[in-house]
């Protein structure tokens, strides 16, 4: 299950107008399982598994993943985003912030106390 408070917090961005969504590595399979059990096919616009964009290559801190969600908000959007306007939280920081780094994109490190990268 989600964390408590997380399903209303993306609903609330999406009702202000953000748009959102997700980059997560893993093998296929067992991500979109992860991802329909927690319903957040509803509570985004875009999931990347990265694993899906050509194998564990483009896992993170590989930067195709980030360019194609930037590629895919700018189409829904109807207009090119600015990597500048766009935030990834993450929670790894061996990693997760390389790409956003390099693309000049906004990063908020999520300290999880009960995940895997405390």
């Amino acid at each position: 299950r989600l964390y408590d408070g997380a399903a209303d917090l993306l609903f609330s961005l999406r009702k202000e107008g953000y748009m959102l969504g997700i980059i997560t590595d893993g093998r296929p399979d067992g991500q979109r399982a992860k991802i329909r059990a927690l319903g957040l096919e509803a509570l985004v616009d875009v999931i990347i598994i990265t694993d899906e964009l050509g194998g564990i290559e483009f896992r993170k801190p590989c930067m195709q993943a980030f360019t194609v969600m930037h590629d895919k908000l700018s189409e829904l959007l109807g207009q090119s985003i600015d990597y500048p306007e766009m935030c990834y939280i993450g929670d790894n920081t061996a990693k997760d912030f390389i790409a956003p780094e390099a693309l000049a994109m906004r990063s908020i490190w999520f300290d999880n106390k009960n995940g895997i990268y405390t």
